[in-house]
């Protein structure tokens, strides 16, 4: 019974190419093993050719496709079945002429075919930042019950750096630091609460800012539920 709240995308909202912050095929804390499934649809009325690419640690895949026109395709587990990676996450980029619709959910699974987890969004909705821009990601905790991994993946294939503020639910600063992010990668500082001895947290939030660099970052924090593995995708407003 576990779901996934999907927004519509505006007609006419293409753009030639849309990154997903993370894509995954890895082990993660508690037991849980991550996956994303994805989904494309071609809203034009003829064929097109799409290129997808996944980055990780400064190596990219490549897989080219033809999509016919207003067609889905779907890939359950793309990092294993299209890319055939395992262990691996990174930055997803689907790049096509006049583009295509994608989104996407990363996974765990409870066996016997049963799964839960998250929706992540394209950067059609996703959106980067750049220097001296912020955004905050808000529903982040850090206690028994929850842990939250907050995530930035440079898009642009130029290198930045960004800070990171933590917050107390009644705005006070528990926690600053900055981490350097190279081209296209994705960085993800799992408990970030806990890197920081920030302490138990309910209902805290962030502030991420891109410092320096000519890179552009989407930011994000995945929240998790310890006693399931259950998580919710919060992308930086």
């Amino acid at each position: 019974n576990d779901a996934i709240f999907v927004p519509a995308i505006k007609e006419g909202a293409l753009t030639p190419t849309q990154h997903f912050a993370v894509a995954a095929h890895t082990p993660g804390a508690e037991g849980t093993i991550w996956r994303t499934d994805l989904r494309i649809f071609n809203p034009s009325d003829d064929s097109q050719e799409i290129t997808l690419t996944f980055t990780e640690k400064n190596q990219s895949f490549i897989k080219t496709i033809e999509i016919d026109g207003k067609a889905t395709l779907k890939y359950n587990d793309v990092i294993n079945e299209l890319f055939q990676l395992q262990q691996n996450h990174g930055l997803l980029t689907i790049s096509g002429n006049p583009g295509v619709i994608s989104t996407s959910r990363i996974y765990n699974t409870l066996g016997e075919a049963k799964t839960y987890g998250q929706f992540v969004p394209s950067s059609i909705i996703h959106k980067p930042i750049n220097i001296n821009q912020s955004q905050f990601i808000l529903h982040m905790s850090s206690n028994a019950s929850f842990r939250t991994n907050l995530g930035f993946t440079e898009v642009a294939g130029r290198p930045a750096t960004v800070e990171v503020a933590l917050y107390n639910s009644n705005g006070t600063e528990i926690g600053k630091g900055t981490f350097n992010i190279s081209a296209y990668e994705q960085k993800q500082i799992n408990r970030i609460f806990e890197v920081f001895n920030a302490g138990e947290i309910e209902n805290g939030y962030a502030k991420v800012t891109v410092l320096s660099g000519q890179g552009s970052v989407l930011t994000y924090a995945s929240v998790v539920d310890n006693l399931t593995g259950d998580a919710i995708f919060v992308i930086g407003q």
